[in-house]
């Protein structure tokens, strides 16, 4: 006998229709100027937010590495303090210590990772400003202390004025007596 027929083949699922022009294929939707919107910037914006995080931490723990001279995985005074001048902060000693207390949260004296990450995460504005002043500093043409400005024209001329005498003072009007200058009465 000849073999059976081999079972039909399974229906092949309806395909589905196009996408209208305005919807991506990431499932963002362009507006009405064709600038892509919806959740596909959104995601773009978070993974953007993500990576820079990211970077400003790697920047971080690179600068803690750096400065952790002796390997302990915590930052001393003197670390901490070549970490920040490094940083164009240049503390002094009790501003470095009030620096260390106010985020040294287990309170050990040194910073670790985290902790120097948080100090870091403060700091941001001020280091930024910093590195902003001395850029226009090292930018700025170099100026050599004259001293005093000597003008001999400024220096005589207080002495080529003339004399002016005070302006003589105006007699007084008797309080009772109509001034001439005044308006008559409507």
């Amino acid at each position: 006998p000849p073999p059976p027929p081999p079972p039909p083949a399974p229906p092949t699922p309806p395909t589905p229709p196009a996408p209208p022009a305005h919807v991506l294929a990431d499932g963002a939707q362009n507006g009405p100027n064709g600038a892509q919107s919806g959740a596909g910037d959104a995601s773009r914006e978070v993974e953007r937010a993500a990576a820079k995080k990211r970077r400003e931490y790697d920047e971080v723990r690179r600068a803690f590495v750096k400065h952790d001279v002796n390997c302990t995985g915590q930052l001393d005074t003197d670390e901490l303090h070549a970490a920040l001048a490094d940083m164009h902060m240049n503390l002094t000693r009790q501003e470095l210590a009030a620096t260390l207390r106010s985020v040294d949260a287990n309170k050990n004296g040194r910073l670790d990772l985290e902790e120097f990450a948080r100090l870091c995460e403060v700091l941001k504005p001020v280091v930024a400003l910093a590195a902003d002043t001395t850029a226009m500093l090292s930018a700025a043409p170099s100026m050599e202390v004259l001293g005093p400005v000597s003008d001999p024209q400024r220096e005589a001329a207080p002495a080529a004025l003339p004399s002016v005498p005070p302006a003589p003072a105006a007699p007084e009007a008797p309080p009772s007596a109509p001034s001439a200058a005044a308006a008559p009465e409507v």
